[in-house]
């Protein structure tokens, strides 16, 4: 499953809100309780596990894909028309 469709999973929108720039507070459902449970996830989807330092960096979703990325897992961008999309 794409981080995409991971994060809209657990948060409970559609596919096309999830942005990099998007963070807790923005997108409704992101609370401290879903933030556990997509970390969670993210650990069992991709086979990596998080230290209290990476969670603290964790503050948006482009933080997510970065943090991947620095495990070793190949996470794609935002699709360009998606990412213009979360700037307007």
């Amino acid at each position: 499953m794409e981080l995409t469709e991971i994060v809209a999973d657990v948060l409970g929108i559609t596919p096309d809100r999830v942005v990099d720039s998007a963070r807790p507070g923005e997108l409704e459902n992101w609370d401290s309780v879903r933030h556990v449970h997509l970390i969670m996830r993210l650990e069992k989807s991709y086979g990596v596990s998080f230290d209290y330092a990476e969670l603290t960096r964790i503050t948006s979703v482009g933080d997510i894909r970065s943090a991947l990325r620095e495990k070793g897992v190949a996470v794609g961008a935002v699709p360009a028309a998606r990412a213009e999309k979360g700037n307007v």
